[in-house]
Parts: C-alpha cells; sequence; structure tokens
C-alpha cells in the first residue's frame, strides 16, 4: 500500500521581539510540596461602618477604656482571640480607606475564629484575611513576559506551588529522562535555547559507524532525519529562510526551551530532552513531510516518552493507526495537531485513536480564528502569536500561529507531569488533562462541545502527578464546653490521601485514623488538634488550637427611649451553637431557643423603665457564665397646645419656632419643628394652625422633611446625642425614634433631607474640643437604620456645618465653615456619600468668624450662599451674601447690614428664590448685646439690592425682638408670597427702642 502524503500545516509570522524586564529567578519544581498559602499569617482586615476610632494597642490605656465602654462585644473578641494591635490599615486619607483597619494577632491560630467573630458585629462590614501577594515564578529569560499562554494556563500557580515558592528550577530533577521527540521539519540543534536540552543518546558512540544501542540506527547521537536516511536532524542551512524550515525549530522552543537561563523563552517542559526528528527533504520548502511516517517510526523505536506532531492531513490511514496503537502500547504519549482551516473536519493523525488532538486559543481565551474543531478535538492550548525560537540563527525568535503551536504547548505539559510521575499512562495523561482543563465555553458562544475539554490548567494537573496532599481541616468554633463532642470537617485537598492521622492529645480518644473523627476533651485548657494527611508521595500536616472551658454571656444596651417604642439589648456569648437564653425583665422570665448567631439582639418594648438581666444561658453541653444589666429609661409623651395664630407676630410667650419647615406645596400646609410645640401643621392660606404636638423626649427639632408617603421625618439634637424620629403628617402620631449616641463628641444643628427610596441624609457638625470641628453624614432607610456612615475633615479641623439641601437625583450639598482658614465650603456628595465636588470661598476680605450658611440652589444652574461674618474686634458682625454660577465660580459678593440703625449683629438663616428670580434673605439682626430682631432683604439674580424689612410692631413701628428660623415661598397664595415663622418675646418683655 502507498501511504499518503501528510503535509505539513502551519502559518508563521516573524514579529520583532521586545525583552522582559526579569523580577525574580523563575520558580523550579521541586518534588517535596507543603501548602502554600495565600494570606499574611495572624493579620486580618477590618472595615467598620462606624466613624469612631478603633485602633488599640495592648498598652494604650484610654483606647483600652473607649472600646471597653463603647463597644464591649468588640474588646471582648480582642481579649478572646488574643489580638495584639489595630491600626488604621492606610496612611492615605480617604473617606473610603478612613475606616479600613488592619489587625494582628499574637497567635495566627485563631485568625479563622476571630474573622468569623467580627462578621456577627453589626458595625463590621467585613473582615478577611490579608492576602499574601508574591512575585510569582518569573523566568530571567528576557522574552518570558511576550508568553501570554503561561499566564492563561496558570503555569506560574502551578510552579509556585510545585516550588512552595522557592522559584530554584537548579533544585528541579526528574525521576526519569523525559523525552520527546519533534518530528518535524528539523530542529536548529546549535540554538541558545534549546541546545541545553538536546538529547544526548546515552547507549550511541558517536562517528563510530556502528548502531551501538540496536535501535536500527546508526550513530544517531541527537535524533534522526528520516527524510535523508542519516543522523543529522538539524535543518539544511542551505535552505533556511525567515519562511522556510523554521517550524519545527519553533515547536523545540515551545515545548522545552532552556528556561531561567537570562536568554530567549521559558518553556514549559523545561527539564524534558528534545529528540530532533526530521522528516522534510533538503530542497525547495514545499510544506509536505513525505516520511512522516518514518519519523514516527524512529521515534516509537527510540523509546520516547512524546511524540509532537504538528502536522496533518485529511486522509486516514490504517498503517498510522498501527503505528499509533504501538506507540500508546509502549506507553508513548501521541500529540497532534487538529488543523488550522477553521473547519470541524477531522484532521490526521490528530484523530486517530490513542492521539490527543490540539486545538488552538487566542489571548482572550476564544477560539483561534484558523484552528480546526469538532469532535475529535481534545483540548485547547494557546497557538496565536506565539513566540519562539527560530532557526535562521542561534539567536533567532519570532511568533508563529497555528495548531502546530498549540500541539508542542500540550507536549510541553506532558514532560512535565511525566517529570513528575513518569509512570503516567497516555490514556491517564489525557483524562487528568480533560478533567483539569478551564471551561472557556463562555468566551466561544457557538462552540460548546466542539473544542474538547477546555483550555489546558496547568496548575489542575497537580491533582494527578506525584505530590503529597494537603492537610485541611474546619472546627465549627473555637471555644467548647468539656464533655462536648467536637466535629471537624475535613478539608484535605490535592491527589487522594491514603491515610489520615489525628492527634488529640488531651482528648478522648488521644488519636484517630477516621477521616471526619470526633472528640472529648474532660478538663478545661488549651488543646492542640493535629491532621497528618497521607499518600503514595508523601504526607502533610496542619494544627490547630480549641479552647475547653465554661463559656461567658453578657447582656448590654443601656438606653432611653420613648413609651411604646422598641429597643434592642445585646447578648454577647462566646461558646458553641446553638444556644438559649433566658433572661428576666424583673418580673417574667422571657425564653428564646436554636439561636445561631452572636452577638444576638434582643428586642423589648417596655411600657416603663426597666432592668433587664440574663437567667441563663445554655448550649445544650453546659450553663454559660452569665453578667451584664440592660437598663432602659422609658419617658412617656406628653402632648401639648399651642395658641392659634392670629397675627405674624404671635402673642404667646411660649411660641417659639427655633428650627426649620417644610411645605408641602401641593396640599398647602407648612410644618414646622420648633421648641415649643415641638411640631405643628400650618394652613399656608389662612395662617391659621392645623394641629400640634409636643414631644417632652427631645430638645429643639432642627430639621424636617416628608417620606414619599407623607410622613414626616425630623432631626434633633441633645447632650451629645443626635435624634431622628418620623410622625405622620396627618396628625403628627410618633411612628418612631432614634437616637443615635456618641460619647466622644457633642453633635450639634443636625439637618435633614430626603434621598431616594424612602432613604433619608442627615448631617450635622461634632464638637469634639475646641478648634475640632468636622461634618458628619449618616445615611438611614425608612425605619431609621443606619445604611452609611462617613465623617469628613474639610481642611484640618474645626469644620462647621451649616445647610444640606437634597440635589433631585439622590445626593446632597452641603455648605458650612472651615474656621482653619476662614473660607465657606460648598460639597457635593453623591447617594452613596462619595465626594462629587468639593470647593472653598473667601467671599470678601476674611475675619475671625464664619457661621450659620444658608445656600439655595437658583434657577440658573447656580448656588446662592451666606455667611456670617465677625470683625476682628466683634463689633462689626454682618451677613456676607454671594453667588456662584454653574460651575461654582464666584460671580459676586454683598455685606448686609439690614437695621434702621447701625448693626452689629446681622446673622442670615435661610435663602429662597422667587418664580422671577430675585433672591432673599433673612435672619437675626441684633441692635445691642439684649435685643435682636428679625430682617430680609431682597437682591435681583444679579446682586442688584431692592429692599430690605425687619420685623415692626404693628402700632408704634419699633422693632420687635425676634429670631427667625424659618422662610417659605409660598407662590400659590397672591398677596402671601411668604410664610416665616420667628421665636417671638412676649409683648410686654419687648425691650424697644
Amino acid at each position: 500500500m502507498q501511504l499518503t502524503h501528510y503535509l505539513l500545516l502551519f502559518v508563521f509570522l516573524l514579529v520583532s521581539m521586545l525583552p522582559i524586564q526579569a523580577q525574580n529567578g523563575i520558580a523550579t519544581i521541586a518534588k517535596t510540596v507543603k501548602p502554600i498559602s495565600p494570606f499574611v499569617e495572624g493579620q486580618i482586615f477590618i472595615k467598620i461602618n462606624n466613624y469612631c476610632d478603633f485602633s488599640w494597642a495592648d498598652k494604650q490605656l484610654q483606647q483600652t477604656e473607649n472600646l471597653q465602654n463603647n463597644f464591649p462585644a468588640f474588646y471582648q473578641n480582642l481579649q478572646q482571640h488574643q489580638v495584639a494591635s489595630i491600626a488604621k490599615a492606610f496612611r492615605f486619607p480617604h473617606e473610603k480607606l478612613n475606616s479600613i483597619y488592619l489587625v494582628k494577632l499574637a497567635d495566627a491560630s485563631k485568625t479563622a475564629a476571630f474573622i468569623r467573630a467580627m462578621q456577627k458585629l453589626n458595625y463590621v462590614a467585613y473582615a478577611e484575611q490579608v492576602p499574601l501577594y508574591r512575585n510569582f515564578c518569573v523566568s530571567n529569560d528576557p522574552l518570558f513576559g511576550d508568553q501570554w499562554g503561561l499566564q492563561n494556563t496558570f503555569v506560574q500557580d502551578a510552579f509556585d506551588n510545585l516550588t512552595n515558592e522557592t522559584c530554584d528550577f537548579s533544585a528541579v530533577s526528574c525521576a526519569d529522562e523525559i523525552t520527546i521527540a519533534i518530528i518535524d521539519d528539523g530542529v536548529r540543534l546549535t540554538h541558545e535555547d534549546l541546545a541545553p536540552n538536546i538529547w544526548e543518546n546515552p547507549n550511541e558512540i558517536a562517528g563510530n559507524g556502528l548502531d551501538d544501542d540496536g535501535n536500527g540506527y546508526i550513530d544517531d547521537m541527537n535524533g534522526w532525519d528520516a527524510s535523508e536516511n542519516d543522523n543529522d536532524p538539524n535543518p539544511d542551512a542551505a535552505f533556511i529562510t525567515d519562511s522556510d524550515f523554521n517550524h519545527g525549530t519553533h515547536c523545540a522552543g515551545i515545548a522545552a526551551a532552556a528556561t531561567n537561563n537570562n536568554l530567549g523563552i521559558a518553556s514549559l517542559g523545561f527539564n524534558t530532552k528534545i529528540v530532533a526528528v526530521k522528516c522534510h527533504p533538503n530542497s525547495t520548502y514545499t510544506g509536505s513531510a513525505p516520511e512522516a511516517y518514518a519519523g514516527v517510526d524512529y521515534a516509537i523505536a527510540t523509546k520516547v516518552n512524546i511524540m509532537n506532531m504538528s502536522w496533518g492531513g485529511n486522509a486516514f490511514s490504517a498503517s498510522y493507526q498501527a503505528l499509533f496503537n504501538v506507540a500508546n502500547s509502549l506507553g508513548i504519549v501521541c500529540v497532534a495537531a487538529a488543523g488550522n482551516s477553521g473547519v470541524a473536519t477531522p484532521l490526521y493523525p490528530a484523530s486517530y485513536e490513542g492521539v490527543i488532538s490540539v486545538g488552538a486559543s487566542n489571548e482572550n481565551n476564544q477560539i483561534a480564528f484558523f484552528s480546526n474543531y469538532g469532535a475529535t478535538v481534545d483540548i485547547m492550548a494557546p497557538g496565536q502569536n506565539i513566540i519562539s525560537t527560530l532557526a535562521t540563527a542561534d539567536d533567532a525568535y519570532g511568533e508563529l500561529n497555528g495548531t502546530s503551536m498549540a500541539c508542542p504547548y500540550i507536549a510541553g505539559v506532558v514532560g512535565l507531569m511525566l517529570c513528575f510521575d513518569s509512570s503516567l499512562s497516555p490514556n491517564a495523561i489525557e483524562t487528568c488533562m480533560q478533567e483539569t482543563a478551564t471551561n472557556i465555553n463562555m468566551f466561544n458562544p457557538g462552540f460548546t462541545g466542539l473544542i474538547g475539554a477546555g483550555l489546558i490548567n496547568v496548575d489542575g494537573i497537580l491533582n494527578c502527578v506525584k505530590v503529597p496532599t494537603v492537610a485541611n481541616f474546619d472546627i465549627a468554633f473555637d471555644f467548647y464546653c468539656p464533655n462536648t463532642a467536637i466535629t471537624f470537617d475535613n478539608l484535605t485537598t490535592g491527589p487522594p490521601p491514603i491515610s489520615y492521622q489525628w492527634d488529640f492529645p488531651g482528648g478522648i480518644p488521644a488519636s484517630s485514623s477516621n477521616a471526619n473523627p470526633s472528640v472529648i476533651y474532660p478538663a478545661t485548657g488549651e488543646y492542640t488538634i493535629t491532621l497528618t494527611a497521607t499518600n503514595e508521595y508523601g504526607s502533610n500536616s496542619l494544627e490547630q488550637n480549641i479552647t475547653i472551658d465554661i463559656p461567658t454571656a453578657s447582656i448590654s444596651g443601656n438606653s432611653t427611649i420613648i413609651g411604646g417604642s422598641n429597643i434592642n439589648l445585646t447578648v454577647n456569648y462566646n461558646g458553641s451553637i446553638p444556644y438559649s437564653i433566658t433572661y428576666s425583665d424583673g418580673t417574667d422570665e422571657h425564653t428564646i431557643t436554636d439561636i445561631i448567631t452572636s452577638p444576638y439582639a434582643i428586642t423589648v418594648n417596655p411600657s416603663d423603665t426597666t432592668s433587664y438581666t440574663l437567667v441563663n444561658v445554655n448550649n445544650g453541653a453546659c450553663d454559660a457564665s452569665i453578667s451584664g444589666t440592660a437598663n432602659i429609661n422609658v419617658i412617656q409623651l406628653i402632648e401639648g397646645n399651642i395658641c392659634q395664630h392670629t397675627t405674624i407676630y404671635g402673642t404667646e410667650e411660649e411660641n417659639k419656632i427655633l428650627a426649620r419647615s417644610y411645605y408641602d406645596i401641593d396640599e398647602e400646609i407648612i410644618y414646622f419643628c420648633g421648641k415649643d410645640p415641638d411640631l405643628f401643621a400650618v394652613d399656608a392660606k389662612t395662617g391659621e394652625n392645623i394641629w400640634d404636638k409636643k414631644f417632652n423626649a427631645f430638645n429643639v427639632p432642627n430639621d424636617i422633611t416628608m417620606a414619599p408617603g407623607g410622613d414626616l421625618v425630623m432631626a434633633a439634637s441633645t447632650g451629645g446625642h443626635l435624634h431622628v424620629y418620623r410622625t405622620t403628617s396627618n396628625e403628627g402620631e410618633l411612628l418612631w425614634a432614634k437616637r443615635f449616641a456618641n460619647t466622644t463628641s457633642v453633635q450639634i444643628r443636625p439637618a435633614i433631607e430626603r434621598g431616594t427610596n424612602d432613604s433619608y441624609f442627615v448631617s450635622w457638625y461634632e464638637f469634639f474640643e475646641e478648634g475640632d470641628h468636622d461634618i458628619g453624614v449618616l445615611k438611614l432607610d425608612s425605619n431609621g437604620n443606619v445604611l452609611m456612615a462617613k465623617v469628613f475633615d474639610v481642611n484640618g479641623g474645626d469644620d462647621q456645618f451649616g445647610e444640606m439641601i437634597s440635589d433631585g437625583n439622590g445626593g446632597v450639598y452641603i455648605t458650612g465653615e472651615v474656621e482653619l482658614d476662614q473660607t465657606v465650603f460648598l460639597m457635593h456628595l453623591d447617594a452613596d456619600l462619595n465626594v462629587i465636588q468639593a470647593a472653598q470661598y473667601i467671599p470678601d476680605t476674611p475675619y475671625s468668624l464664619n457661621n450659620t450658611f444658608a445656600i439655595c440652589p437658583l434657577q440658573d444652574g447656580g448656588f446662592a450662599l451666606s455667611a456670617w461674618r465677625n470683625g476682628e474686634d466683634e463689633t462689626e458682625e454682618y451677613t456676607t451674601l454671594f453667588k456662584l454660577n454653574s460651575n461654582w465660580d464666584f460671580e459676586w459678593a454683598r455685606a448686609i447690614y439690614p437695621t434702621d440703625a447701625f448693626s452689629v449683629w446681622a446673622q442670615p438663616m435661610n435663602i429662597l428664590q422667587d418664580n422671577e428670580g430675585n433672591i432673599y434673605i433673612d435672619g437675626n439682626s441684633k441692635i445691642n448685646l439684649d435685643f435682636a430682631s428679625y430682617f430680609v432683604c431682597k437682591y435681583t439674580n444679579d446682586g442688584e439690592y431692592l429692599w430690605s424689612k425687619t420685623m415692626k410692631d404693628a402700632d408704634s413701628f419699633n422693632l420687635l425682638e425676634a429670631s427667625p428660623p424659618s422662610m417659605v415661598y409660598n407662590p400659590n397664595t397672591p398677596g402671601y408670597d411668604f410664610t416665616i415663622g420667628c421665636d417671638m418675646c412676649y409683648n410686654d418683655q419687648l425691650n424697644r427702642i
């Protein structure tokens, strides 16, 4: 039978080469493997949903006291898990980084338990181990960085794991010499990157003209030229060009170039020896290999371990199938290219039984445009823009494309596998590759089932080679009662173990060989548990510590609430779960069972002041040691009435409006929040009072807004605490109230604005000590729960909040002062409290004090802002009104002295704009140290002064004493364009001038 000639199928493209910067010496594969932790031992990142400072060290007494008092559960975990220190993780000041801390444990074995404990705290956003990033095993070969396929197929991870991060290739030696036959158009044996790995026949004596090893070939020292029937497998130099006789040399480099030799490229089969087999005649290059069968015949006779065949054709041959059957029976792994026609037609030898068929992928893990596909393809490998050695010179390199390049990639992987386990059969190798391949169907729609098992995963093949298993196990808790049965979750990975050895010193039993044993410790103490997992290639051990003791449980949650409100008590427990709690309210006992979290929140609704204590906490194994008391002080609501407002001036001494208002323009109702009453509704058309409410639990509400369903939401500050509460708008019935305590500062002048989806922004400034103020912002949900919180230090401290308004898109604008440099700031926050834009302004000559800042968005896209300016001798306190354009550029500023007499006090409160674009500003006008009246001024949008008014007695036309909190623009009622709510003195107490 005449054998069909097979064409070499490949596409090549030479490109200029760029060297890469070497990092470390490239990793070498070591035979002994131990598990590599991807994390820094005993170090954890935690992110806190709280603006308090959680920094702590064992010797810092003040920080210790703060944590004990304010965050007892957090502090308890620090002690229990032997935390050495907590500090801000990053020096760079940014709101996205300020709340991330680095925790260092004295005992790294407590890492997992500490993370579990932190994740149970509602003010901890997350807790995670600090990743251990390292220099990969990066070859010092200059072109290593251009070998993209090594990254896509996880070669560096495999080298890291196999060398235990030593990156020492010089220590690698295979159990047996592994040989790969490059059956092609020849291999340049003297190439600088191939010469170290060219096979030398140990049983042949060079140049004696004899077949010393009896394989039928004379003096075949490095391979054979099957086309010329001689022992020189080099491509003939007379015929080598940039496009001819480079193919085999290129394949040889991909499969087994010398690695980490400061030259050229790296290869997967870096310890594999290249047997050069030439099957193309020395003549004009035709791309055909008429003696390909003879090359296969030689490779079988030489008993190579791998045959690389980057060639093929469409015809089937029974004789070739017989060759590959024999090769398989001898343990030779046959690898062939699937073809470059971009079709699903089977190609041979790739489609013969016993041959691994390799398709080509590109850098995006997609099938290369030229690659064949179909049911006969077994595996994919990088084959597009592949750089390797060339035959044009001993230092020549270039890129070629083709399944011809993917084929030696797989052949090199086979060499790597056989280096560690030379007993692997061809079938076992192919099975391992397919079972561990990376699924790339998502990158290749329309090719499911046509690109083999997926992309070769070099790191995945470690599960199939002779390496020890990796011992690992998890203990559900790190704290157990004595005489409790403790079970383990065996997480051992790698090649299957053949035995387990558990050691439990002090336990019953003291040891076990079961995969998932159980142990009991009768006595309290600290114990070490050891698991040793063994397979036929070695053993690996892991130790973890456990505490046996009586658990502890404590209750906390001292608070003050309004009668009828719910409050959560906190129980902290450190034992195994599930557990039950029995607690007492002084009259009755209540039991909760099957609790699986700690801390655990108990919701109570006391009708009167109550103290709560624990009666029993039990996990079914033992009773916990209990402690603590939660004292809930209940304030009862008292409703009050105010007089009917008959004039704008008011007549009753106790009618005080010291805060803001909200105008429901559709219903024409103005909702005022103030001192006495706390909340009332006024008909904007008539000025008549509709209803009022008094909540004695709060001081003066500072601001008010309306929820989407019509409820009212208010913010107040008392005694260093922030209060937010929600009422109905029809009668002002209280729905809920929240208090946000902060023991380190006084929270001053909060404002509230509605966000999106029934969420709310609350802003204030915190007074820590003189000269140290920060702007705080909370985002709350419809029930007053904190969604996020941030604190802004605008410019080095002493920042004071002025006013907050919605931007209409879910974010807010905030204005205020930076007393440090006597400037006014404007800040735009998005819905997640990220700063979109911020700016500072000096509207006129800077003075020593800025305060009470109002802001108003204008119809032209700009802003009107105000500031209270205090002269250096504190005798010329006046208002500055200034305008910004839509780009926040400064346009104009005006100084306001609005009273009839010389003013020593003109303090701004509100800014509005009417439908014609005119700007109004109101505030206090203080004539002497004991008397303050009200003013309002009108300007055009261009800053032209129009008029100013002060509040006067209707009969005498003298100034009335008043403090202005609220000004509402009411365009629906002609003739009553503005409604003003003031705190006024009783007439008999007027200090007239």
